[in-house]
């Protein structure tokens, strides 16, 4: 059996000995499939939460029970999510007509906007990290440049 134990290491680092020899390029990462896959479950979670939605706005109108805050909290929440589906053409309900009045459009209010605020700040958030990975990278490049040791 092999063991890297076993193995010196200027076999596994050549550029002890060379510093100038570079080490092997990382293999190429498959950027088109990695966007492809993450689009299609995106449009997997969009298509599964519409359906959510459509369930819980026709249950709770064929119920004898009136939807209140709690309902258009929800409803309010899943409603960007039935937006693929209006698109190709499916008329979904995303607000249940017979409510509860001021309740009922608090909740779907506030619903829609933690919906929102979830998602764009998360992409904000990561945004963030991509500029603070840039700049951390750009603040290396100079040290090398000038001689400077970074910080560790």
């Amino acid at each position: 059996m092999w063991r890297a134990s076993n193995v010196s290491p200027q076999l596994l680092n050549p550029s002890i000995d060379n510093p100038k020899t570079l080490p092997l390029p990382k293999p190429a990462r498959r950027p088109l499939l990695r966007v492809a896959t993450r689009i299609l479950v995106a449009i997997v979670v969009t298509v599964l939460f519409g359906r959510v939605l459509q369930y819980s706005v026709k249950l709770s109108q064929h119920e004898g029970k009136v939807p209140g805050f709690a309902a258009g909290m929800a409803h309010g929440a899943l409603m960007p999510c039935g937006f693929p589906m209006l698109l190709v053409g499916q008329d979904l309900p995303i607000y249940a007509e017979r409510n509860s009045g001021r309740t009922y459009k608090l909740g779907y209010t506030l619903g829609v906007n933690l919906c929102g605020a979830l998602f764009f700040g998360s992409v904000y958030w990561r945004l963030g990290r991509l500029r603070k990975l840039t700049r951390d990278m750009r603040q290396s490049g100079r040290n090398e440049q000038s001689g400077t040791p970074g910080d560790p």
